[in-house]
């Protein structure tokens, strides 16, 4: 008879919550497995290369540990009974009746569930079988949650555990179709009744009684000719029929309403009362000859690009690669960059400007080097104290900087070195991974590495705020073994005794500061790390590691310090040039 297909192995061995119930449901399952796949037929080897198999990797640690002969010729009763040994050991046979002694059915567990739990239980406390079934039964009628069922379980003189399990069962089902058909007789009831809310007696105020009055304050009947407050004027509200002492309006004197301000609002022209601040309301607008037909630009000199709906463009020549991201702080899908000749019908000039062409929604936007071309604005600059821009595309061309010197990592030998495997990434993320770690390799930050390493360690994927992600290491194991600069960082302390003097501030920020140091070849073995797409180490100092903040503050010292010898070396230079000869 041919051995069935498609049957699973056993499960691997669990022995980290329950090793002893977990090993007998293994073994259990493993004796079945072997009379379906008739795995007895087959020879020793094959026999212990399938136990070891399917019993996980867990249990394989502990195989490894047992003394057995190297040459291979151990049976697989042997390895079973030495897995009986290792994990069960010698039963204590005292123990094992106290579990069983104390346990009684849980909330919410069967009677079945709880029949079973003890069944479980009984089979390692060595009762004879003589005494088994009777012990079952006192255990059963002692931890049974239900007092009824208690009760109907010992008004029996004669009670087997069969009848006792019966018994419990049936009570069970008829309290859950008591329950059941209480509920639909419930509901049943209560369908289409009507409610009759009690009515509220109707009390008639009587006209000669004496009660305060709460027109004028005083005492009289309840009558409007005999209140004094009838028909005269509230001095403090100017209202009718009552007087000011027990006037419940206070008196709002009338103030002048301060102008709104208002940020962020699209252009319109209905008037308001409200005042507007960094926003594009009243903006200025032209109108250009596209292709014959007037489009209505708005011109923005705050937009470093110019921007056209889809529908007015043609010929796409390029595709567009940054991100184009609006005042709000979102980012704008873009189609592509086109160049269109457009018209302006005021001068009859025509001009060739370059468009980022985006969906149809969008306002089509001249920027401001655009309309300074064009001479739409003009800046005077002679009128103004012009401030100094950082954004400077011949300083700051986007390339990766580097720091002087490379630097060297230092572990402890003594440290055992750790592998660790690839950390899943969802679907979602591996296209956006894949092109962001293709993006590091061309700007050198890191490499891929086919080589072994005693050193691999996990990444860690974040998204960013601007769609893109953050590819950072998981140093868990190798920050254990690495030995720190002991850098004495500087506190506020220390550093507001500097500045008492001080009158202006500027704040810098070092973009991908850590990736501005170099690694040597050794150090950049020990930053190796897995992924989905291979492995590849760190060029550049990595984010994570535990020595990152003190190596990139002591680098900066080094190059502020030779920077500054440079300087005043210069200074020096120029100085003795400028002296008379002679001197």
């Amino acid at each position: 008879m041919a051995t069935p297909s498609g049957i699973r192995p056993s499960h691997p061995l669990n022995l980290k919550e329950s090793p002893i119930e977990g090993w007998k449901l293994f073994k259990q399952s493993w004796e079945n497995y072997v009379v379906i796949t008739d795995i007895l037929k087959k020879d020793n080897k094959y026999q212990k290369a399938m136990f070891l198999h399917c019993i996980g990797p867990d249990a394989l640690k502990v195989y490894n540990t047992f003394n057995l002969a190297e040459d291979g010729t151990t049976k697989l009763q042997d390895i079973i009974a030495k897995f009986e040994n290792f994990i069960i050991g010698e039963t204590n046979e005292t123990y094992e009746r106290y579990k069983f002694n104390q346990r009684n059915q849980l909330s919410e567990e069967t009677t079945d569930q709880f029949i079973t739990a003890l069944k479980t239980l009984s089979s390692t406390c060595n009762f004879c079988d003589c005494m088994k079934e009777s012990l079952l039964r006192d255990r059963l009628v002692t931890g049974i949650r239900n007092p009824e069922t208690r009760k109907k379980l010992l008004e029996r003189r004669k009670l087997a555990l069969q009848d006792a399990i019966d018994i419990c069962r049936a009570t069970e089902s008829s309290a859950s179709q008591i329950k059941e058909m209480d509920h639909r007789q419930t509901s049943s009831d209560t369908i289409n009744k009507i409610v009759k809310q009690p009515s509220r007696p109707f009390k008639v105020r009587p006209t000669s009684a004496q009660a305060t009055c709460k027109f004028c304050g005083g005492q009289h009947q309840f009558l409007k000719s005999k209140c004094p407050a009838y028909g005269k004027v509230c001095s403090k509200c100017g209202g009718r029929n009552h007087f000011a002492k027990v006037c419940k309006k206070t008196q709002k004197k009338p103030h002048k309403a301060a102008p709104k301000v208002r940020n962020v609002k699209t252009d319109s022209d209905s008037e308001s009362s409200s005042d507007w601040m960094n926003s594009i309301k009243g903006t200025i607008k032209c109108n250009m000859l596209v292709k014959g037909k007037p489009v209505a630009f708005l011109i923005d000199s705050g937009a470093s690009v110019n921007l056209l709906p889809i529908k007015y463009a043609t010929h796409l020549v390029a595709s567009s690669t940054k991100p184009l991201r609006s005042y709000c702080d979102t980012i704008v899908d873009t189609k592509g960059i086109s160049r269109q000749v457009i018209k302006n019908p005021k001068t009859g000039k025509n001009y060739s400007v370059e468009f980022v062409v985006v969906d149809n929604e969008c306002q089509p936007v001249i920027g401001l080097k655009a309309a300074r071309q064009m001479k739409l604005l003009v800046i005077k600059e002679n009128n103004f104290e012009q401030v100094a821009s950082l954004a400077n595309n011949a300083i700051f061309n986007g390339e990766l900087g580097s720091l002087p010197g490379k630097q060297h990592l230092t572990v402890d030998s003594s440290v055992a070195t750790v592998i660790m495997p690839d950390r899943r990434v969802p679907i979602a993320m591996k296209a956006k991974l894949k092109t962001e770690l293709g993006d590091m390799v061309k700007r050198g930050i890191i490499t891929p590495m086919e080589e072994p390493t005693p050193w691999v360690s996990q990444l860690v994927v974040t998204p960013k705020p601007n769609g893109r992600l953050r590819v950072c290491l998981d140093p868990k194991f190798l920050n254990k073994a690495l030995q720190r600069e002991h850098y004495t960082m500087p506190i506020l302390d220390d550093i507001l005794h500097d500045l008492s003097s001080s009158k202006v501030f500027t704040k810098a920020d070092l973009q991908n500061g850590y990736w501005h140091v170099q690694l040597d070849e050794e150090s950049s073995r020990l930053t190796t790390f897995q992924t989905c797409f291979g492995r590849f180490r760190f060029l550049r100092l990595p984010f994570g590691l535990n020595v990152s903040a003190e190596i990139f503050l002591e680098k900066n010292k080094r190059a502020a310090w030779r920077h500054a010898r440079c300087c005043l070396h210069e200074r020096r230079y120029h100085h003795s040039r400028d002296k008379p000869t002679g001197t």
